[in-house]
């Protein structure tokens, strides 16, 4: 959905609200979280699914890239999965994800296909959530910031 900047004091109480349920979440991320709803955007995800994505129990991981001008979506994807690889992730063990994508040129359905070649490499359990916050600033990097909790089984899950 298209929405305008909230003011700084709505943001406020996201972050208070992060900061209330996602206690285990690093604060800079909730911090940069918050203040993407005071920013001129189209934003497809509701703060209390952010809380609900973010509290999958699991060890969480930030994977953070450079967005090009004219850069294939493949290729975007495809770094993703290195990174994941780097990281030794496995796709398999990906319980919740959250794709964030800061451009201020991005075209919607651009990212709506970005979105979806990303969901696709994942079953249906895994939670997901997604928000394109454009920004003012001409200094901001255009990145994809994607937040993935991991749920790595303990030796007693794999022999059930």
């Amino acid at each position: 959905m298209s929405m305008l900047a909230m003011p700084e004091s709505e943001c406020q109480e996201i972050l208070a609200l992060f900061r209330l349920h996602l206690p285990h979440v690093p604060d800079a991320w909730l911090q940069e979280l918050a203040a993407n709803y005071g920013r001129d955007a189209v934003v497809d995800i509701d703060p209390n699914d952010v809380i609900d994505i973010l509290s999958v129990l699991g060890e969480q991981h930030r994977i953070q890239t450079l967005l090009t001008e004219e850069e294939a979506l493949e290729k975007i994807c495809s770094r993703l999965r290195d990174a994941l690889e780097a990281r030794g992730i496995d796709q398999q063990q990906i319980s919740a994800s959250l794709l964030m994508i800061h451009d201020s040129s991005a075209k919607l359905a651009e990212i709506g296909d970005l979105v979806q070649r990303v969901a696709a490499e994942y079953g249906d359990s895994v939670k997901k959530g997604w928000a394109w916050y454009s920004s003012m600033h001409l200094d901001t990097p255009k990145r994809l910031v994607w937040v993935v909790t991991i749920n790595v089984p303990s030796n007693s899950d794999l022999l059930e």
